[in-house]
């Protein structure tokens, strides 16, 4: 008697322990035992993910630009502006268009094949934003805002 109270001490601990089963012969030759998920296990916990979810503003990039900012891996801000006017003047005139802006991190992706973007370049250049006119311009940007070069 005091043995099986000891067995069963020991799987009441063990049972919530992520990966234990207790089998028996009888649920091994059925293929009972086979037929469990287990979860993962501790090394594969510790594994970074590949990638974090995307901020809530790539919902707001056409395809296109929404594609080529994923292919690179980029420390991206959660707060951006998209398709947003660039105003200048004392009288806050618009001037242009940018395609995205970091307001914390004063850059901006101008496109050059866009009017309304490349005229807003000067303007945001005279008011300490950095340029940017391609993907791969703006991903080295935040990647050197994140090492803070």
């Amino acid at each position: 008697r005091y043995q099986w109270q000891r067995f069963w001490s020991a799987v009441n601990f063990l049972q919530f322990l992520p990966v234990f089963y207790a089998w028996t012969p009888d649920s091994k030759n059925s293929g009972l035992a086979a037929g469990l998920e287990w979860g993962k296990t501790q090394a594969q916990n510790d594994k970074p993910e590949k990638r974090e979810q995307a901020p809530a503003w790539f919902e707001n990039l056409e395809e296109e630009l929404r594609l080529k900012l994923d292919a690179h891996s980029a420390n991206w801000p959660d707060e951006a502006l998209v398709a947003e006017a660039v105003v200048a003047g004392e009288l806050d005139e618009v001037v242009g268009e940018a395609e995205l802006m970091f307001v914390d991190a004063k850059i901006a992706l101008l496109l050059e094949d866009i009017e309304d973007q490349v005229a807003a370049g000067p303007h945001l250049e005279a008011d300490g934003w950095r340029v940017c006119t391609s993907v791969e311009e703006l991903v080295a940007a935040m990647n050197e805002l994140e090492s803070g070069a």
